[in-house]
């Protein structure tokens, strides 16, 4: 059983919709400063504390869209490009991050043209330029548990019934990570079937990623070997608590392609491109100019 519970991990931390594969544009740069005016300001300092004022800038927006703590290198063109918003590259290192009720505890991205132009004065944020960025993340146990309580995927879990009938209750769910495996521990009471015996039953499945998605193979049952769970089975594949119509910033579409996923020393690892579109508001420069 394929495309499970677990489809769209990686929007754990971003919460934006994963496409099959991230396209993204780069653009020419144009409009930048002349090399005379390039080298007075760098003479002069200006394009020092222009990074500086661009880095704060750029973790307040970071902030107003995900909690967390923040480091930003940016390379720059000039203070005056850098000024506009308009910048060769840029990396962005987050610790400790929270989005909308998803956890990280570590992504690194870094931008993937040599010309990107985004307006991070305003508020909001306009894209002037498409901003593909490639990213690799690290999602641990806590941060996956405290994820799927947050969505309410838990209670989905805990809630169950079919045909309106409550057939069983499931409670103490939780979710561990080993040997490339994910593992759905919880308890079960199923009265109908079992009496008023109380049964720890385990799921796992494997990850694995089909056309830049994340899914999951094999989901099977560890201890219940004789007790037909078809149901419940066929209730988890049903639900999809990631595949959230949100956006990280008004006005501008995002895509996410996943290259790469494993678990080590339960954590999981993920490696991939994120791509955050022009903004409706970003079609043209001359708006600005």
């Amino acid at each position: 059983m394929r495309k499970v519970f677990i489809s769209l991990l990686i929007s754990i931390f971003l919460a934006v919709p994963v496409l099959a594969q991230a396209e993204y544009c780069c653009e020419v740069p144009e409009n930048l400063a002349s090399p005379v005016a390039r080298g007075i300001t760098n003479a002069l300092g200006w394009n020092f504390w222009t990074k500086k004022a661009a880095k704060i800038a750029i973790i307040k927006v970071l902030k107003r869209n995900a909690e967390g703590d923040y480091d930003v290198k940016i390379d720059s063109f000039s203070a005056m490009d850098l000024k506009k918003g308009k910048f060769k590259s840029a990396e962005i290192k987050g610790k400790n991050i929270n989005t909308h009720g998803v956890y990280v505890s570590s992504v690194v991205m870094n931008t993937l043209c040599d010309y990107n132009y985004v307006d991070y004065w305003k508020r909001p944020v306009i894209f002037y330029t498409d901003l593909p960025l490639k990213f690799n993340a690290v999602i641990t146990e806590e941060d996956l548990n405290k994820t799927l309580v947050d969505l309410g995927y838990i209670k989905k879990l805990t809630d169950l019934n079919i045909g309106g009938i409550s057939l069983f209750s499931v409670d103490n769910v939780v979710f561990k990570m080993k040997n490339n495996k994910i593992y759905l521990i919880a308890q079960m009471k199923a009265p109908f079937l079992m009496g008023e015996r109380l049964v720890k039953f385990t799921f796992s499945g494997k990850l694995n990623i089909e056309d830049g998605k994340i899914v999951l193979d094999n989901l099977q049952s560890e201890n219940l070997r004789n007790i037909n769970l078809n149901a419940f089975v066929d209730i988890i594949n049903s639900m999809n608590p990631f595949d959230l119509p949100l956006r990280l910033f008004k006005g501008a579409d995002s895509t996410l392609s996943i290259s790469n996923i494993k678990i080590l020393d339960n954590k999981m690892y993920v490696d991939g491109i994120m791509v955050i579109k022009r903004s409706c508001d970003g079609q043209t420069e001359e708006k600005t100019e």
